[in-house]
């Protein structure tokens, strides 16, 4: 028996018998029919297309999915208890240090200043420190270190202030204390304990 290789049109070469060969050749030209070069080309192009589009969203979800493990672990931290009772305690100390500030220039925190937190705060009270000193306001363009640094100056100030309507004697403007015996001499130490002169 005699075999001939030949190649299909899957693009497989098989050898056959020789006798095989017509059947086979008829097979393959009956499936060549069948197939239509131009629908053939137009389907490997939109394949070729769908695989591009699929790399494509297949990088975005991956970059999604990145940018999503960045923010769920931005949530976790900020629900962190620990986070929370640091940020509540933050706030506090705020609230107190503007208090303070403002206690000392004989002002108070309007409502509105007491929602305030953060920059916004120190902002709002440097400001009305300022109006009631008659002094200009923050620039609008402050820059939230330069108001910082105004911020702490105030409140340095404010721990060497005594709160408003209090006022500092000075000790030499105090009258001088009654003169007593002088103790220092025993026998006027004595006269004074026993009462005899």
């Amino acid at each position: 028996m005699s075999h001939t290789a030949i190649r299909l049109s899957t693009g497989q070469t098989v050898r056959v018998l020789n006798e095989d060969l017509p059947k086979i050749e008829e097979a393959e030209a009956t499936n060549a029919a069948k197939v239509d070069p131009a629908k053939l080309s137009e389907t490997l192009t939109k394949l070729q297309e769908l695989q591009t589009q699929i790399q494509t969203l297949s990088a975005e979800r991956d970059k999604l999915a990145g940018e999503l493990q960045a923010f769920k672990a931005q949530l976790d931290a900020a629900l962190d208890p620990g986070a929370i009772e640091a940020k509540a305690a933050e706030m506090v100390e705020d609230q107190a240090a503007a208090t303070a500030v403002m206690n000392a220039h004989a002002l108070k925190l309007t409502p509105e200043q007491a929602k305030l937190r953060g920059h916004d705060l120190r902002v709002a009270v440097v400001n009305s420190v300022h109006a009631a000193r008659k002094s200009e306001a923050l620039p609008a363009d402050a820059s939230p270190d330069f108001v910082r640094g105004v911020y702490q100056g105030l409140q340095a100030l404010a721990k060497a202030m005594p709160p408003a309507g209090h006022q500092i004697i000075n000790a030499a403007s105090q009258p001088a204390a009654p003169a007593g015996p002088d103790l220092s001499n025993n026998a006027a130490r004595a006269a004074h304990l026993w009462g005899t002169k």
